[in-house]
């Protein structure tokens, strides 16, 4: 038998919407000798139904565990792998043509890299497009110095030397979430030089959902990932991925740590301390976007805040009862946990939701998104729910009034996630 290029490894866990095209993609890669590791990670679904429909593909190995998480899955499908190189997808994803494989596989034996990668593309509502905010693309071919790099998203846009990751120790910690991000840091600090490549590889799912944090577990496993991730770019002086995973800190979990802490997290509260004291203030001056080593709330000051936020939510929610029409104005996080809320509460009046763009179309929490300019008729009998994550707020407070809605309120996902 040949040997094996490429294993290409799939931790699945209840995917069964997505999971034949997914399988698919990767059954028909023009690239010669690979194998593809399923670990069905405790599944409720038909998940081991769709798979036992590909037993005839004998390229296909299935793996089962009990609920463990994605981190043990993806590790043993490496402890597991035959191939040269390993890839990891995630199994609402797929490749983006036949060729994705081989074109990776070809530059990295050519170039003799251990880690080669390229551009990650995102559908959303069937939909493909590229989108930044999710992953640095490349432009061009060519050798890329992780130096010049410095990015932490990306990791199922490249295949990686399966003896190169065994000889330098590199797998995915065992946390339920954010166990990818030390895992690529870590990779391309020890691979140092990777080949890159333009042509797009990979297509991202973005799927319509409401994101909590409020288990522990999970919301531990993000606080060690992001230590992991600072102590890393700590060692190695690198100013941008320093600041980069603090500002991931500050804008995307701050709050949710605040919240876990609230309710009685004493593991986490640690963990917050043991990140500020691995925050190089050093670094984040060199970076220049981050002025002040930041400084995290006690827990008599989260106390203090989150009594505050309860009167605001049983002020709001006294306003919101007096309204039959409902727009949260922004749909994104802060939008679907506002109405997330409003419908958990049984609110009995319509809600919509509303975005700047004329041009907007999609979904939230399965309703459709419009611009503002569509709900005109509603200025009078319309509350508007400003729901924000930053300080956009008041350029969208300016153009509702501008349209001439009256009834105007702003809601923060820092305290909407308390709701």
């Amino acid at each position: 038998m040949a040997d094996i290029t490429v294993s290409v490894i799939i931790p699945i866990y209840n995917m069964e919407k997505y999971l034949k095209k997914c399988l698919d993609s990767v059954i028909n890669q023009t690239l010669n000798n690979i194998e593809i590791i399923c670990i069905d990670d405790g599944s409720t679904d038909c998940t081991m139904e769709i798979l036992e429909s590909y037993k005839p593909f004998q390229q296909i190995t299935v793996m089962t565990q009990e609920n463990r998480g994605a981190a043990v899955s993806r590790n043993r499908g490496i402890e597991a792998a035959k191939g040269e190189f390993v890839a990891f997808m995630d199994p609402d994803d797929y490749y983006a043509d036949k060729e994705a494989l081989k074109c990776l596989y070809t530059c990295a034996k050519r170039e003799n890299v251990a880690v080669c990668g390229g551009r990650i593309l995102c559908e959303y509502e069937g939909t493909v497009s590229e989108q930044k905010k999710i992953c640095e693309n490349f432009e061009q071919n060519g050798r890329v110095r992780y130096r010049d790099y410095q990015h932490i998203y990306g990791y199922t846009g490249f295949i990686f030397c399966k003896s190169f990751l065994k000889n330098h120790f590199i797998s995915f910690p065992d946390y339920r979430r954010f166990q990818d991000i030390p895992f690529i840091v870590k990779a391309l600090i020890h691979a140092d030089i990777f080949y890159v490549v333009s042509h797009p590889v990979y297509i991202y799912r973005i799927v319509d959902k409401v994101i909590s944090y409020d288990d522990a577990e999970i919301i531990n496993g993000i606080a060690r990932g992001i230590d992991d991730v600072l102590i890393m770019s700590g060692k190695a002086h690198y100013e941008i991925l320093h600041t980069d995973i603090v500002l991931k800190l500050l804008s995307s979990y701050i709050d949710w740590f605040y919240k876990s802490v609230y309710e009685g997290n004493k593991v986490l509260l640690d963990l917050i301390r043991k990140i500020w004291s691995d925050i190089d203030e050093e670094l984040l001056l060199q970076d220049g976007r981050v002025s002040l080593k930041p400084m995290f709330k006690e827990p008599g000051e989260i106390d203090s805040y989150v009594e505050s936020v309860n009167k605001k939510k049983e002020k709001l929610w006294k306003r919101i009862i007096c309204f039959p029409y409902i727009i949260i104005y922004g749909a994104g996080l802060a939008g679907k946990k506002l109405f997330e809320y409003i419908m958990k509460n049984h609110y009995e009046g319509i809600v919509e939701f509303g975005v700047s763009a004329s041009d907007s179309s999609g979904t939230a929490c399965g309703k459709s998104i419009r611009p503002m300019n569509a709900y005109l008729e509603h200025k009078e009998d319309a509350l508007i729910l400003i729901a924000v994550k930053g300080d956009s707020y008041m350029d969208m407070a300016d153009m509702a009034e501008k349209m001439g809605f009256k009834n105007l309120d702003v809601v923060f996902y820092s305290d909407i996630i308390y709701f």
